[in-house]
C-alpha cells in the first residue's frame, strides 16, 4: 500500500509511518464482570452514540532511537450507530502486512524492531 499514491498510483516516494498508536478517549467503561454488571458487551457497544470518537490515532514517524516523534493524525469515530451483523462477523477479514516488508523498505528500522522469538523464548 505504501507504494502507491492518494490516486492509486504507483509511486517510489514511500512514506509510512514506524508505528500507530490507538488512544482510546476513556469516554466509555463497561462492566468487565458479571458481579459488575456485566451481561452481553454487544448490548454495551450499542449504546455508544454517532458521532462519539473512540480513539485517536497517533504515528510514530521513525524509531525513538532515530529521533522519531509522535503526532496525532486522526481519529475513529463513529459515523452511524453499532449494529451487528452476520457479515462482519462471518466474512469481513483484515489482510495484515508483514513488518518484513516495511523493513525491506526503511533497513535502518531492523535494529530497533522487536523480534518475537517463539513461545519459548525469554526475548
Amino acid at each position: 500500500m505504501a507504494g502507491t499514491d492518494q490516486k492509486g498510483k504507483r509511486t517510489n516516494a514511500v512514506e509510512f509511518p514506524w508505528k500507530l498508536r490507538f488512544a482510546p478517549t476513556g469516554d466509555y467503561e463497561f462492566p468487565s464482570t458479571v458481579e459488575d454488571g456485566y451481561t452481553n458487551f454487544l448490548d454495551d457497544l450499542m449504546t455508544i452514540k454517532q458521532g462519539s470518537v473512540l480513539y485517536k490515532v497517533y504515528a510514530m514517524d521513525q524509531p525513538v532511537e532515530m529521533g522519531g516523534t509522535e503526532k496525532l493524525i486522526g481519529q475513529i469515530k463513529l459515523a452511524s450507530k453499532l449494529t451487528t451483523s452476520n457479515f462482519g462477523d462471518e466474512h469481513l477479514l483484515f489482510r495484515h502486512e508483514r513488518m518484513d516488508d516495511d523493513l525491506s523498505l526503511k533497513p535502518e528500522w531492523e535494529q530497533y524492531t522487536p523480534k518475537y522469538g517463539g513461545i519459548f523464548s525469554l526475548a
